[in-house]
Parts: structure tokens; C-alpha cells; sequence
């Protein structure tokens, strides 16, 4: 971290969704109740570091580079680079519940399976990417703004009386006007829920919006905000009650506790064993052979290892969110360099229609050696990014 004043911030890696006032927190370092919940996360951002690191320079909206699978959009400021990106919000959303033989009532897309298949794909290829691409000793902060949680299935009505708006009411938690205690509600609805004033969330405690019907604006007052236990679900008032299988918010480990990674990013020679850069072709024709070579040496931290050291290569290349595996292939290190060669045609049968339009596409093939050392096991990548042109 540089010191409070400093021109230049440290650098970071921020992965988040787009959902809560949490990813807003994070760029205002502060609570909801203490900034203006409608800026923009750059301008938040700004605020923050001038507050805390005296730093005054001006925060850069940039595009993603390439494809930006799951990407965003990236800020600079200096030496901070924020990467946001959007992993599985849109994919945990609208996923029904269905019922089993045996009575049995589960999501139809379970977790396993949406991970495995979309955001395994984006954090080990466009996120890694990026992270393998920042300069040696860099430090990275890794922030998830909420995970998902399964809506229970047992139904509380709320009355319209109770909130401000009736979308002020959620499956998973309700914005009330008085407190629980004020309002005499039922006894069902009062076991079932668990309550927090405003001030004790640290959430703004009214909110100004705009007048539907009569146009202009209007204030909205809140005094607590109220959570369902397990098993239990809000019905807003004059609406069908079916939610999806999973939500965000309510009272929950993925949504209250955020979780935030700090790594630093090592030299390619720390560790047994050096990677140099994937050589290859930037460019490659439709139908045509391509060959990627990577080399694999001994570092002077492997002089203590007896003998050779067996390196087991992982290979895929990603297109769009699919990834096709290449063989895997295994080198022995002794005293000399090992190399390991890839040659495979670029498949063309997931190419987008927009790509079929632009005549290319781009791919990333990433090659991962893992090896054993001092009782652990380690990993090291090194990717390449090529196009592929089609044949018009």
C-alpha cells in the first residue's frame, strides 16, 4: 500500500455483480447511509480515494480489451486498475424449482452444475488472464460483492399498509415505514422474521423517488428492514408468489459476509520451475494446423530437488463460455529445458453469428503445469491469445 497522499494508489482486481448496494460500498469505502446511493461507482471511487489516500486524480472509464467475456467494464485511476466482472448473476436468476417422484422439490439447474459449466470457464481463463498479465509483486484484491442463497418455499403476506411501495417488499427481505412492533402484525409473520432498524444495517433511512402517477418526487421513510428465517419467503402485496430457486439478500452467510482475497503476483522464476511465454501464431487460417510451443526449465530454487521433476501439462483454449481441452501431456526437467508442443486445428462449430459475420474470431489457449514440491502441489500458466480467421 502507498502512503495517504501518494499519486499512485496500489493496484487491485476487484470480480462483482450488479446487484445490492454492496459493489457500491466497496467503491465508496464506507457504509449506504453515508453516500449518495445513486452515483456511479467511478464517481464514488473518486471520492474515496481522495478521502482516504489524498489522492485527487481523476478516475478513466476503459472498455475491456478483446472479447471481455464476463467483463464489465475497467477503471484506472493512477496506479489502481479496477476490473469488474459479471460471473453468475444473470445465470443464478429465473432458475425454477421443480418437483421430484419422490415428492422431493429442488432447483432445476443445480450449483454444481452452473459452475462447472459457465463460472469455472470465466474465472480460470478471462479472469486468470488478467491477473497472469499484471507485473511481478502486484498486489490483487479479489471481492465478491454477495453470493446466492435458495428461497424457502413457505409463504408470508405482507399488507400494502406496511411499506411505502410494494416494491419495497422482496422474497428475501421488506423495507417497512414502522417497526414490527408499531405495525400489531400477525403472529405467523412476527416468529418468522427477523428485524433490524435502519441505523443498525447502516442503511439510508429514506430514499427520494420519482411519482408515477402524479409526476415529481416523493420521499420515502423506512424504519427497520426485515429478513425471513429458513424456509420462509415475502409475499408482496398484489402479486403471484412463485420465486426462483435462488435469491440475493435476506439473512444469509453469501450476503452478509463479503468475502475479499489479497494476493500478491509472484516472478515467473519463483517456485522449481520456470515458464517462459507461450510462442505460437498470433493469427491463424481456417482448416489450418497451428503449433504452440512452451518451455519449461529448472529455477535455482529446484537445485535442492534429486533426480528429474515430472511436470504434468493441462491445455484448452477457450472460445466464447466454452472451453475444449487439448491432451494432456507430461515433461521431465532434469538439467536441461523441456519443451512441450501443441498442434491442433482451431474447431470453427462455436463460433457466434457475430463472428461468422466479421469473418474472425478470438481465442486464448492457456497451457497449466503442475508439479509437486516440498510435499505441495503447484500450478503456473502462461497464456496466448490468436485469432482465427474463417475462410470467406
Amino acid at each position: 500500500m502507498h502512503s495517504k497522499g501518494s499519486q499512485r494508489p496500489p493496484a487491485a482486481h476487484l470480480v462483482k455483480c450488479f446487484c445490492t448496494y454492496v459493489p457500491y460500498s466497496i467503491s465508496a469505502g464506507t457504509f449506504p447511509d453515508e453516500f449518495d446511493t445513486s452515483s456511479g461507482e467511478d464517481a464514488l471511487l473518486k471520492t474515496a480515494l481522495a478521502r482516504e489516500m489524498g489522492f485527487a486524480g481523476n478516475v478513466e472509464v476503459l472498455a475491456p480489451e478483446s472479447m471481455g467475456t464476463g467483463e464489465t467494464v475497467r477503471y484506472r485511476v493512477g496506479n489502481l486498475d479496477v476490473f469488474i466482472f459479471e460471473v453468475c448473476d444473470k445465470e443464478l436468476h429465473k432458475i425454477q424449482v421443480k418437483t421430484l417422484p419422490d415428492g422431493r422439490r429442488v432447483p432445476s439447474r443445480p450449483l454444481a452444475f452452473i459452475y462447472q459449466q459457465h463460472l469455472k470457464n470465466i474465472i480460470d481463463n478471462e479472469v486468470m488472464a488478467i491477473v497472469r498479465g499484471l507485473q511481478p509483486g502486484t498486489k490483487v484484491f479479489v471481492v465478491a460483492d454477495h453470493g446466492f442463497g435458495r428461497v424457502g418455499r413457505e409463504k408470508l403476506w405482507l399488507e400494502v399498509a406496511w411499506l411505502n411501495q410494494p416494491e419495497d417488499c422482496i422474497y428475501r427481505n421488506a423495507w417497512l415505514r414502522q417497526s414490527l412492533a408499531d405495525l400489531h402484525v400477525p403472529e405467523k409473520v412476527r416468529t418468522n422474521v427477523i428485524e433490524f432498524p435502519v441505523k443498525a444495517l447502516r442503511m439510508p433511512a429514506s430514499r427520494e423517488v420519482n411519482d408515477k402517477k402524479g409526476g415529481g418526487k416523493w420521499k420515502k421513510q423506512f424504519a427497520s428492514i426485515i429478513f425471513p428465517r429458513t424456509g420462509y419467503a415475502f409475499s408482496r402485496p398484489n402479486a403471484h408468489f412463485n420465486p426462483d430457486a435462488y435469491s440475493h439478500g435476506g439473512i444469509s452467510i453469501q450476503e452478509m459476509v463479503i468475502p475479499m482475497a489479497v494476493l500478491r503476483v509472484r516472478d515467473k522464476d519463483e517456485g522449481w520451475i520456470i515458464l517462459d511465454d507461450v510462442s505460437g501464431p498470433s493469427e491463424v487460417v481456417e482448416s489450418q494446423e497451428a503449433t504452440f510451443l512452451l518451455q519449461l526449465s529448472r529455477s535455482p530454487a529446484a537445485r535442492k530437488a534429486e533426480g528429474e521433476i515430472r511436470v504434468d501439462v493441462q491445455a484448452a483454449y477457450t472460445a466464447n463460455l466454452e472451453t475444449n481441452p487439448l491432451e494432456a501431456q507430461v515433461a521431465y526437467l532434469g538439467t536441461t529445458p523441456a519443451e512441450v508442443a501443441y498442434t491442433f486445428i482451431p474447431d470453427l462449430a462455436d463460433a457466434t453469428d457475430d463472428e461468422r459475420k466479421q469473418g474472425f474470431m478470438e481465442r486464448t489457449l492457456t497451457l497449466t503445469a503442475i508439479y509437486r514440491a516440498d510435499h505441495r502441489t503447484f500450478r503456473k500458466s502462461r497464456s496466448h491469445r490468436f485469432v482465427l480467421r474463417m475462410n470467406p
